[in-house]
């Protein structure tokens, strides 16, 4: 009897330590540092800007090629990760820019600002994951969650929108205008948007047809007003074939509004493709080019 309990202990004794093991051959491995002489950091050109698209820049200092799988980046601005799973091979001494569509913002922030990566990559045909800090010298995200925190604000009260079109005069050398739509949203809340400014392509410009940096709109809009309309005149800022050429953000209007909680900054207002076509013609007709 006594040999019989005894046995059937030491089968279970057995068993369970097959179990741990199985389990551990499945778990995955914890995460490291990143191999040496590789470092993460974050960047985004201005050409990403409107479509929320950041970069992990991962260098390789080391003599040796490094195939990555996966990378992600955390951030407490953020409510998810960023996410990039196409894989590629990460040369010796070369540097590459993983870019990712950022997840929703995170209002207000939770927690440090400081963002990580962590990389997914294969040495010796065995798949390790490392992470670390990665450092935001223009602070990108910090400005990111602010912009689109702000602008979560500001359609609570309303839309705004540009016009499918904009008016001007072919031939004329005069200021183009395009209104600007105003969509209250309903409800008590309330903002004010108080100005608009120049952008590298386009200078607004005052009643008097000149140009200035910042022109005073001082509109309030209530979420319980009536649809409205704001105009911005304005004329190019360049007169070269580069001011079209290179442009990236220069149809975006730059509108600085105030909502009541107190939170101030300024919220990108963008047009259509069409839109943005027109401008460029009527950059081009009045500079003459």
């Amino acid at each position: 009897m006594g040999t019989r309990r005894g046995a059937a202990v030491a089968a279970s004794a057995v068993l369970i330590a097959f179990l741990v093991s199985a389990l551990a051959a499945c778990a995955p491995a914890a995460t490291d540092a990143l191999p040496q002489g590789v470092s993460v950091s974050i960047t985004q050109s201005r050409s990403d800007y409107s479509s929320r698209t950041i970069g992990m820049r991962v260098s390789n200092a080391s003599d040796a090629d490094i195939p990555l799988v996966r990378a992600a980046l955390h951030s407490p601005q953020f409510v998810a990760a960023a996410v990039w799973e196409r894989g590629t091979v990460l040369r010796a001494g070369t540097t590459v820019d993983l870019r990712v569509p950022l997840p929703d913002a995170q209002c207000p922030p939770q927690g440090e600002t400081d963002a990580a990566v962590t990389l997914e990559y294969v040495v010796d045909g065995n798949t390790r994951t490392g992470r670390a800090p990665a450092p935001d010298p223009l602070e990108r995200l910090v400005t990111i969650n602010a912009e689109d925190c702000l602008a979560r604000d500001v359609a609570a009260v309303a839309a705004i929108t540009a016009a499918p079109e904009i008016q001007w005069t072919p031939g004329a050398r005069e200021p183009a205008a395009i209104d600007l739509r105003v969509a209250p949203a309903g409800g008590t809340g309330s903002l004010r948007v108080m100005s608009v400014d120049d952008t590298v392509l386009l200078a607004v410009v005052d009643a008097a047809g000149e140009k200035v940096q910042s022109l005073p709109l001082d509109a309030t809009v209530r979420g319980s007003d009536a649809a409205s309309v704001i105009t911005v005149r304005f004329v190019p800022n360049r007169c070269d074939p580069h001011a079209v050429l290179e442009d990236k953000r220069g149809t975006f209007l730059p509108l600085n509004v105030e909502t009541e909680s107190g939170a101030a900054g300024v919220i990108f207002v963008g047009v259509t493709d069409a839109v943005r076509g027109a401008i460029y013609d009527y950059v081009g007709d009045y500079c003459g080019f």
